[in-house]
This record gives structure tokens, sequence and C-alpha cells, in this order.
């Protein structure tokens, strides 16, 4: 188990002294944008959530756009709009559900790294479908001083208030100025100084502008399909209970939040409704009284004594994560070993650890 690091301003990513950073000015926060990596370790066992970015799908592929480390931090721009001005010639890149992206009066998609030059104002406009925008910049934001990470996290918990900027959203904060790494320090054009500023720029728009391949977009507005790995609690519940629960369509409840996805439709019932509680893990289906599923999230709470069907598969709640009230849902039966499988690929391609996040 990790060490907690609250008296610590070390990140994964490198944190340069104030004197070689500079910032993004934040000049519209919309409702709800935080700072976020990839959560929290070794706090579950004092009562704090994992948390962290809500779909770990979009926020891994705006670092990988920029080759940033994976836990490099982010913002977490929930529904926007959002509109921010840049002190530094730097990169960044935007995914998940998104607006047009407008760069001073030049309007652009996602899903891709921009080129940012000192002054340049950057708008991204309220998303259509989903919920969750990540922005990213090269070697990822910093923690301005006075602030330190909390068990190994920059991760902003408004609902525990815990996390830098005591987890307070920006748009309730006074400071609302993010520093990130100079481009001195950080190379913009990923190993390639070009001479000029003339042909940095056609180099960039030439051969570094970096996209995702539009198959590896999520469509965010289609029936979603949660591959679910039955539990042990399961067996409460009889052959012919299960097969309809594969075959319902639900729907997600306006009560959803970044804790748990509500979902609506026919009741499942569990003869023992009163377990001993016991540790809860991120895409725990549990059945309440009413026979409603909750779906537990990245900032779910540590313990829980309802009964569980089982867990849906850690790319299906990402996807899920970015889902809105009245999405259809429906569930599929998947094998341990296959989701594992998955995992491992999606993974290896991201260069992430198996097991990265909180384990307790």
């Amino acid at each position: 188990m990790s060490k907690p690091l609250q008296n610590s301003t070390k990140p994964q990513c490198p944190n340069e002294p104030a004197s070689a950073l500079t910032a993004l000015n934040i000049l519209h926060a919309g409702p709800m944008t935080t700072l976020q990596d990839l959560g929290r370790q070794g706090g579950q066992h004092l009562g704090y959530c994992q948390s962290g970015a809500a779909d770990e799908y979009s926020y891994l592929w705006a670092n990988k756009l920029l080759d940033n480390d994976i836990n490099c931090a982010a913002l977490e721009i929930c529904f926007g709009p959002f509109e921010c001005e840049f002190e530094f010639d730097t990169l960044i890149a935007i995914t998940g559900s998104m607006g047009k992206v407008q760069i001073n009066q030049s309007f652009h998609d996602g899903w891709q790294s921009f080129l940012i030059k000192a002054g340049d104002r950057l708008k991204i406009h309220a998303p259509s479908n989903g919920i969750y925008t990540y922005l990213a910049i090269k070697q990822g934001f910093q923690l301005p001083a006075g602030e330190k990470m909390f068990f190994g996290s920059v991760a902003m918990v408004p609902r525990e208030q815990s996390g830098p900027f005591e987890g307070k959203k920006f748009e309730r904060l006074s400071f609302e100025r993010l520093p990130f790494e100079s481009a001195s320090k950080a190379p913009l054009y990923y190993g390639y100084s070009p001479p000029t500023r003339k042909k940095a720029q056609d180099f960039y728009s030439h051969k570094q502008q970096r996209r995702v391949p539009w198959q590896f977009i999520p469509n965010y507005a289609s029936t979603l399909e949660l591959g679910l790995i039955l539990s042990y609690q399961s067996s409460q519940l009889s052959a012919e209970r299960i097969e309809h629960i594969f075959q319902d369509t639900y729907h997600l409840s306006a009560d959803s939040n970044k804790m748990g996805a509500r979902l609506e439709g026919p009741e499942i019932k569990f003869d023992r409704q009163h377990l001993l509680s016991e540790g809860v893990a991120f895409g725990a289906v549990q059945i309440p009284a009413n026979g409603q599923p909750i779906i537990l999230l990245k900032d779910r709470q540590t313990i829980g004594g309802y009964p569980k069907i089982g867990c849906i598969c850690l790319l299906d709640a990402f996807r899920l994560s970015q889902s809105r009230p009245g999405q259809k849902i429906k569930f599929k039966p998947v094998e341990l070993t296959h989701s594992y499988r998955e995992l491992r690929q999606w993974q290896n391609f991201f260069g992430q650890t198996l097991g990265k996040g909180d384990s307790g």
C-alpha cells in the first residue's frame, strides 16, 4: 500500500520551481471544473474516495496526444462552457465530450492536440452529448505554491472538500491562475526544435498535430451496453431473474453523479437486504431496497452494505460516466478472463500498470 503524500509537493509529473512556471488564466470555469489525475492511492481505509478522472479513457488519450506521463494532471470540465487564456507558448490536447473548440476566432473539432501561443484565448463550448471534457497541457498542470497533493494525487473532490484547493471547484476559487511548465523546459515539438517561428508553425501544422483516429472516439449518444461480471452475491437470485437482468432495458436517472450512476427500470429484488458492510469496487452494481441498480463510480463511498449482483467492466464504467439522464442502458454477461484480457490490451496501449489506482 502506498503511503500518503500529504506533506509532499512532488507529483509523478515533474514539478518545476516557481521561476520555471507560467500559467493558464481561467476566465470562465463553467459549473464544475476540477484538476484530476488517475486518483489517490492508499486512502480508502480512512474513508477517502479514490476519485480521479471520471472518464479515464478520454483523460489518458489527452495525455497520450502530448507524450505526457499517464498521470499528468489535467482539467476535468463538467458540461462547460470553459474559457481561458495562456501566458506562454505550449501544446494542449482536448478530448472527451465537447462542443466546438474555439482558439481566438478559429473553430476546431476536439480529440486532437493544438499549438498554443502566448496570449491565445481558448473557449470550449458546451457539449451536445456527454458530460466531461479533458484539457491536458504539455508536461501537465502544476500545483501553485502552498498547495499539496493528497494521498499522492492532485484529484479535487468538492463533496469531501479534500485535495488541492480544499477540493473546491475552480468556479468558487479566488485563485484561478493554474501553473504549467514553461516552453523553455517543455519541448513543444516532440524532440524537434525548428530554428524559426514560421518553420515551427509549418512543422507543427503538417507533421506534429495529432488526432485520435475516428474509430476510437466514443459516440456518447448511442445505447450503452455494459459488460457485467456476476459476483458471489448474485447466487441469491434465481437463474430466471438473472436472465431477465440481461434482457431488460434501464435508463440513467437524473439523480446520478460522479459517486454513482442510478438506473431506473425493472426491479431487482434480493431476499436479504442488510448485509455486513464491506469495501466496494469501482463499477460495482449495488441493489438497494427499491430494487433499482446503482453503479459505483470514481467518487464512490468506500464501504457499503447493499447486495451486489456484480461489477461492470472497467472500460464500460468510463463510458457510463459520460452518459446523461435518460440514456438507454443494457447489461450483457461477460467472463472475468475476457474482461481482464481486454483491460490488459488497453493498459498496454496507454503504458499503464495493471492495478494503478486505490487498493485501500
